[in-house]
């Protein structure tokens, strides 16, 4: 009897610690070789680099912009792609931006707010007068809103090229 109860025990604790260790393993990645990838810290064993620990993406948040797609990007590669934001202000009355910061299509004109550190959204703004140094903002944006001034060609291809992916094409 005793050791009937010892061996069930003896494997509840095998079963119980398989499943904790296998919820809460890390990954880690080479930067160069993504496709390389580790259960812990090191250096990549092709070009010597730092393993980066992977990061689960939030649930994605879905754009209000048809062929567009919310998109994260990391503080050190927006520093590399050259992202430069400014808050949304009002001047005499009218929200101005300049005009690098809009992506016109022809049919829309794009611009991509950040939400928070890491992630961009685009948004398709009105505009109304247009001046030399850019647009006047009749809806889409709101005075406080963090907007991309430099770097958006980079997000906005990456975003088209998210959304394309997300519905499969």
């Amino acid at each position: 009897m005793k050791i009937k109860n010892i061996i069930l025990i003896i494997i509840t604790v095998l079963v119980l610690g398989v499943s904790v260790s296998q919820g809460h393993s890390d990954i880690w990645y080479c930067p160069m070789h993504p496709n390389y990838t580790s259960d812990r810290p090191g250096q990549c064993p092709i070009c010597g680099m730092d393993l980066v620990k992977k990061i689960e993406a939030p649930a994605q948040q879905k754009s209000t912009v048809e062929g567009y797609a919310v998109i994260s990007v990391q503080a050190s590669k927006q520093e590399l792609i050259g992202v430069r934001t400014t808050i949304v202000t009002k001047n005499k009355g009218a929200i101005i931006v300049p005009r690098d910061a809009v992506m016109d299509t022809g049919a829309r004109k794009i611009v991509f707010v950040q939400k928070d550190e890491e992630t961009f959204e685009p948004r398709e703004i009105q505009t109304g007068r247009e001046a030399d140094n850019g647009y006047e903002v009749i809806s889409g944006l709101k005075e406080g809103e963090h907007m991309v001034v430099s770097g958006n060609f980079l997000l906005d291809s990456q975003s088209r090229m998210q959304a394309s992916l997300e519905q499969g094409g």
